[in-house]
């Protein structure tokens, strides 16, 4: 059980039950205008910006980003781990990346893990920090393809 605050960023996390100083269970605190965090809900975590976060709630099946949220900073929540919840040959096929390219001025593209770019893949591994959730299976990626005898070449755009 950690605190939002003490999570790295573009985690996935868990929230765990609210408890008060003498033991009594309370909402996740959020401010007026923010969607409800119920307990126990998948939630993909951003960032704190003072005393709120900025978040999205997660589909399970899918993971799918959905309504965005903000959550108390001291939220109790756990980190989870996707390969707790999928195996490897689906999380290559629900997580990817997107973006305007390594100078920021490209096309804007985006794309599944399992049909990036070998080039794309080696990028987001240093884009990435190393406590960025994909970034091991980013790596995994590679070894996958290593041992599968796939290579992906870059599309010419």
């Amino acid at each position: 059980m950690k605190k939002l605050y003490d999570i790295p960023r573009n985690s996935y996390v868990r929230v765990l039950p609210q408890q008060s100083e003498d033991g009594v269970e309370e909402t996740v605190k959020t401010p007026v205008a923010s969607a409800e965090v119920e307990k126990g809900e998948l939630i993909f975590f951003s960032h704190t910006d003072g005393m709120y976060s900025l978040c999205c709630k997660v589909d399970e099946e899918t993971l799918k980003h959905g309504e965005t949220c903000h959550m108390a900073a001291w939220t109790e929540v756990e980190v989870i781990d996707l390969s707790e919840l999928f195996a490897f040959d689906k999380i290559r096929t629900l997580i990817g990346r997107s973006g305007y390219g390594k100078d920021g001025q490209g096309e804007f593209r985006e794309s599944i893990l399992s049909e990036m770019s070998d080039n794309w893949v080696s990028a987001s591994i240093e884009f990435v920090d190393s406590e960025h959730p994909h970034r091991k299976f980013y790596q995994q990626e590679l070894d996958y393809r290593k041992e599968n005898s796939i290579s992906i070449e870059d599309t010419e755009e």
